[in-house]
């Protein structure tokens, strides 16, 4: 009954729409330190803490635990061997996860989880199509995200779904006037901006068959949406260029595809445990990451409408192989209880960008990513485990030349690569 169960959970993922959230540097990098160590292999043993970006059904473990993390992403990504100049992705973590057991062999739990990114809630990035822009990281990184999923499990079946909450940008924009009359010049502005929440399904499924467990996860597409307006009108007296401006602006900025991932893990001899995980990211539904442009001026002299639009993306489907590797120790369970583990992980994340043959000149590259991580049990404090981790990863882009057929095109030619270095630091409590 459990694997009856638990494949034809894959199936019903890929039926499910995809609505927009946001992406963070949980969801690209990982969340929490176990999970950055594990290069995100953990989909089949996520900790319950990690429920919402690895896998909701994990919400249903027994007990109460909490988190407060700080993770770092330094982007030394580069065009043309020089800095892109973007900038570092540094945030808090907060989680909150509760299990209870209801019979005796079903338990059901929620997790909460959010990251705060600092100095906005979220970074938007708009720029010409032509020129080169990193798809992958150059705004997907700073993002608000709040996942809420809710679990149940019974014989060593769990399954688990949720949402992602996040927020677009949308509104009347901004009013601009600048006039003058027999009182003098005058001047008003007016902003009407909304944030309206956007909400994105999270399903996941995970089977205990003893050594050996199981899980598949699936995430709606991510992405910060944007439609603004601003107009500006001058109306000064014997001012030949009277008139008003009126610039629209729509798309979407960071987007992040709809993701189906499944994996295992398995108990080793010496007390090692392994991770594999395989993700399939479905890049070929992007819409064009860009802004639509209209701009609409009227100078009194010769009223044009000026309209910039882009094509489709163009990207590829991709596939990520993951696996990570822990290794526990320390003492067992007793008065004198102490445990440490050592964690390790690599990914492989092939770019959805393909040869660039016409205006857009999308800057991007396979990455290799390797992760390294410990956690440390330091004690119990009236009632309550205490456990820190930190881990770490370092992100590898393979020097990549895109080089267009036509040397008449914008950046016909141009270089990608670089690097990103992101280190987490997470401390948990918990309640049995």
């Amino acid at each position: 009954m459990t694997r009856a169960v638990f494949f034809p959970v894959v199936a019903l993922a890929l039926a499910l729409p995809a609505p927009r959230a946001q992406a963070s540097v949980p969801s690209t990098i990982g969340a929490g330190a176990r999970s950055m160590a594990l290069a995100r292999a953990d989909v089949a043993d996520a900790a319950p803490l990690d429920a919402g970006e690895q896998n909701a059904a994990s919400a249903a473990e027994p007990g109460v635990r909490l988190r407060l993390g700080y993770s770092l992403a330094a982007l030394g990504l580069t065009i043309d061997e020089r800095q892109a100049g973007l900038d570092r992705a540094s945030g808090i973590e907060l989680g909150l996860q509760a299990g209870w057991r209801v019979g005796t062999e079903v338990t059901v739990g929620l997790a909460l989880s959010g990251y705060v990114p600092h100095g906005h809630i979220a970074r938007v990035v708009f720029r010409p199509v032509s020129e080169p822009q990193l798809v992958r990281y150059e705004a997907a990184l700073a993002r608000t995200v709040f996942d809420a999923v809710a679990a149940f499990s019974f014989h060593g079946l769990a399954l688990g779904g949720g949402l992602t909450a996040s927020l677009d940008v949308e509104g009347g924009g901004t009013d601009f006037e600048l006039g003058q009359d027999g009182g003098g010049t005058r001047a008003d502005a007016a902003t009407d901006i909304e944030l309206p929440y956007r909400l994105a399904p999270l399903v996941a499924a995970r089977a205990d068959l003893g050594p050996v467990k199981l899980g598949a996860r699936f995430a709606g597409e991510q992405g910060v949406g944007l439609g603004l307006r601003a107009t500006a009108v001058i109306a000064l007296v014997d001012n030949p260029l009277d008139g008003s401006t009126t610039v629209r602006v729509d798309g979407v900025s960071g987007w992040q595809p709809a993701r189906l991932a499944v994996g295992a893990r398995f108990d080793l001899p010496a007390r090692f445990a392994a991770h594999v995980a395989f993700e399939y990211s479905m890049w070929s539904a992007a819409p064009a990451p860009v802004a639509n442009v209209d701009l609409d001026v009227d100078l009194r002299t010769s009223p044009e409408l000026r309209q910039q639009r882009y094509g489709e993306a163009g990207f590829v489907d991709t596939f990520s192989p993951r696996v990570g590797l822990e290794l526990e120790g320390g003492h067992a369970p007793g008065p004198e209880d102490w445990r440490w583990v050592l964690r390790a992980g690599y990914a492989l994340s092939p770019t959805p960008v393909p040869p660039q043959r016409g205006q857009a000149s999308w800057a991007d590259a396979t990455t290799h990513v390797a992760g390294a991580g410990a956690a440390l049990r330091i004690g119990d404090a009236a009632g309550v485990d205490l456990v820190a981790g930190l881990g770490g990863q370092l992100s590898l882009l393979a020097e990549r030349t895109m080089e267009k057929p036509n040397p008449a095109l914008p950046f016909a030619r141009y270089q990608v690569g670089g690097h990103i270095v992101a280190g987490a630091l997470t401390l948990e409590g918990t309640w049995r």
